[in-house]
């Protein structure tokens, strides 16, 4: 597997056009495979301040990425003006399993610069709060209830102490019961 990261603080996604339509069809194939739970393709129109595109390769083909972004606070995230915002993981079915969202999620890590970096995840996309619990902790949920938010290991020790209570692991062992 190769993985491309792509500094977008240095490029522009319109460079990248072929690699984002790719990235694109991938989203669109996995609406169709994963219950409609990932977001449209239209993330990379959405004017936001990305950092990154990360990419999997595997024999010419792209079957995953990441892309991240630079945002305020609008996740509530305690003591922390802006952070790095995975928008999205997306690994292709047939080739999950096999290690590539833990690199995705490792080369996004290392991109954070200072920085927390946060995500979110639907609170039945068990298999997204698997990989992303590999590497952050849960520190509250939105408002409805709906998403999971997380922050790195390293960042929510500093924000939130070790006193703190990680809630992915009692939400993970619930959800394992049902």
């Amino acid at each position: 597997m190769q993985l491309l990261n792509i500094d977008l603080l240095r490029k522009d996604l319109l460079d990248y056009e072929d690699i984002v339509n790719k990235c694109k069809a991938l989203i669109t194939e996995n609406l169709a495979t994963n219950g409609g739970t990932l977001k449209v393709p239209d993330i990379f129109e959405r004017d936001y301040k990305w950092t990154n595109l990360i990419v999997a390769i595997v024999n010419g083909q792209i079957v995953g990425f990441s892309l991240i972004r630079l945002s305020n606070n609008m996740h509530d995230l305690k003591d922390s003006s802006y952070y790095y915002y995975i928008s999205d993981i997306v690994v292709k079915k047939e080739f999950r399993n096999q290690g590539i969202g833990k690199n995705l999620m490792e080369t996004a890590i290392e991109n954070r610069s200072d920085a927390p970096l946060v995500a979110s995840a639907l609170s039945d996309n068990i298999a997204s709060i698997k990989l992303l619990s590999k590497f952050m902790k849960c520190y509250g949920t939105s408002r409805t209830g709906k998403y999971l938010r997380l922050v790195d290991n390293k960042s929510f020790y500093q924000l939130y102490g070790n006193e703190s209570k990680d809630l992915l692991s009692d939400y993970l062992s619930t959800e394992m019961q049902l």
